[in-house]
């Protein structure tokens, strides 16, 4: 097929408008329809809000809980509505939240946690559950530039040996400008030392909700 020379331009404009609203798509955040899929997408560790490091027999994973994740889990009980959503919306927005979770792998079959699996005596067992509940916002703080961000919240959810892992759920507060930030926790407990995750928090293309018709 011929293509008329003087059409070349048109053609050019043509991708090139595809282009910029691809673009401007993207900066305005993947919509997702339902909360449940916008879970989905969140624990998918492809999409980069996941980040794990492993030392030795301890796995470090750490999950950032975008606004509308946080949204999602109140919405279980609730009939879903935009007003409903914009209300929730402005709870969490203000804040930052990641999930912190410390893995104990084992080749034993029986599920053995890292705080039993890792200490030797009952009395290391109980200071590590007590420093875990109280003391654990001194272990870990956010870097963006050149500021320092410590939680305000934590809440420590006992595995009770129960399953081979324990999770620390973590809030930050502050005006946090730089979209890239960096996750440290110092590590005391197990051994692992420092540990440090990079995140993107860019929360105008972060996943949202889309509007309920």
């Amino acid at each position: 097929m011929k293509v008329n020379k003087n059409n070349i331009p048109f053609f050019v404009l043509i991708i090139m408008i595809i282009g910029f609203f691809i673009s401007c798509q993207s900066d305005k955040g993947k919509l997702i329809d339902n909360p449940a899929t916008l879970k989905q997408y969140c624990n998918n560790s492809d999409n980069g809000l996941i980040k794990k490091k492993d030392i030795e027999n301890i796995s470090i994973i750490v999950k950032y809980r975008p606004t509308d994740f946080m949204v999602a889990n109140e919405l279980r009980n609730k009939k879903v509505t935009n007003k409903v959503v914009d209300s929730l919306r402005k709870i969490y927005s203000t804040s930052y939240y990641f999930i912190l979770e410390i893995m104990y792998n084992t080749k034993n079959s029986a599920i053995e946690g890292p705080l039993y699996g890792n200490s030797i005596s009952y009395q290391e067992y109980a200071k590590k559950v007590s420093e875990l509940s109280f003391d654990f916002q001194n272990k870990v703080y956010l870097v963006s530039g050149k500021d320092t961000v410590k939680p305000v919240l934590h809440s420590f959810e006992r595995g009770y040996e129960l399953e081979n892992k324990e999770t620390i759920l973590l809030c930050f507060q502050g005006d946090i400008k730089n979209d890239s930030v960096k996750f440290c926790y110092y590590d005391d407990l197990f051994g692992t030392g420092m540990n440090q995750f990079q995140f993107v928090l860019d929360k105008e293309k972060l996943p949202k909700l889309n509007n309920i018709n």
